[in-house]
């Protein structure tokens, strides 16, 4: 069986799903169509295709989950400022799958500012 991998990393590019290219490749053959659909969601091959077609238009190809949840990590990890460091997290466990079990907190942190502690006339009794 001879597969046109490149016309189906364009036809993947263009917007159809995996079971709408492989029906159009093989139509009225269904358990062809699905078998090979499943494969070719995973298939290094096609993916390096489309790759190369993108990067040819000049258009980037989009970050995958892991790729996007890292750099979402990386920015958390070296911003200077609190609130932006917490949505970064939350945004990054989002990406990456995790369950908010809080969804809106009203705790404040502010860690530049020092701690006074006033002790009162009971416990210098102490």
């Amino acid at each position: 069986m001879n597969i046109d991998k490149q016309r189906i990393a364009e036809m993947l590019l263009a917007g159809k799903d995996h079971y709408q290219v492989a029906l159009s490749l093989f139509p009225g053959q269904y358990g062809k169509a699905l078998q090979l659909a499943d494969q070719w969601m995973f298939d290094p091959e096609i993916e390096k295709l489309k790759h190369e077609i993108m990067e040819s238009k000049g258009v980037p190809m989009p970050l995958s989950d892991s790729e996007l949840a890292n750099e979402v990590l990386q920015l958390a990890r070296s911003t200077p400022f609190h609130d932006d460091k917490i949505k970064a997290y939350a945004l990054a466990a989002e990406i990456m799958g995790h369950k908010k079990a809080i969804s809106k907190t009203d705790v404040n942190i502010k860690p530049s500012s020092p701690f006074i502690v006033q002790l009162s006339e009971m416990d210098a009794n102490l």
